[in-house]
């Protein structure tokens, strides 16, 4: 019996610490979340895995941010950013890992260029392209189209507890991410 009882201490304890180390994750996206909305481009950088930045030079990274996001055709508003699942932390090599479900809105207001209306018919197949059908609505009154975007993290840390970093998967990003990344983790996008 004592056996029994053991075990289950044991099993709640593992449960327990499984739960302050999600919420931890939960803490750091929505840090790493608020630097997207405050266009925070040097604060977000803290937030992204350093194997990364083996591949790409932080600074580069910090341009490329702001070049997208402070584009003169088009504004980009990240909202609403939210944690759908965190998934069991793992142990692979030497790092821990999780995938970390969210969603997000995304407001993009296109900017009148000669030529190029910012609702046309294109934009709009574009987005919905990309993001899918229901995904994509426009507001002819403030001419922003806002998308709905649900994707996929990879949170990574070295010691498991703290210091959780963060990388998307996405397809396009699969060549870096096979430098790094465990197929384990891969297997994800």
């Amino acid at each position: 019996m004592k056996v029994f009882f053991s075990f289950l201490l044991v099993v709640s304890f593992l449960n327990a610490f499984s739960q302050d180390v999600k919420k931890t994750i939960e803490t750091q996206f929505y840090a790493y979340g608020q630097t997207l909305i405050n266009k925070d481009y040097h604060g977000m950088a803290d937030y992204i895995a350093e194997d990364v930045f083996t591949f790409l030079k932080k600074d580069d990274y910090i341009r490329l941010m702001e070049k997208t996001f402070a584009s003169p055709d088009f504004d980009i508003a990240v909202k609403d950013p939210k944690v759908i699942a965190i998934g069991d932390v793992k142990k692979i090599a030497e790092k821990y890992y999780s995938v970390v479900d969210y969603s997000n809105a995304l407001n993009i207001n296109l900017k009148e260029s000669v030529g190029m209306p910012r609702d046309t018919v294109v934009v709009k197949k574009s987005l919905i392209q990309g993001f899918g059908e229901g995904n994509v609505k426009f507001d002819p009154k403030t001419k922003i189209y806002t998308v709905q975007v649900r994707s996929k993290l990879c949170a990574i840390s070295s010691d498991g507890k703290a210091g959780w970093k963060f990388i998307g998967l996405e397809r396009n990003l699969k060549p870096l991410l096979e430098k790094f990344l465990p197929a384990e983790i891969l297997k994800e996008i």
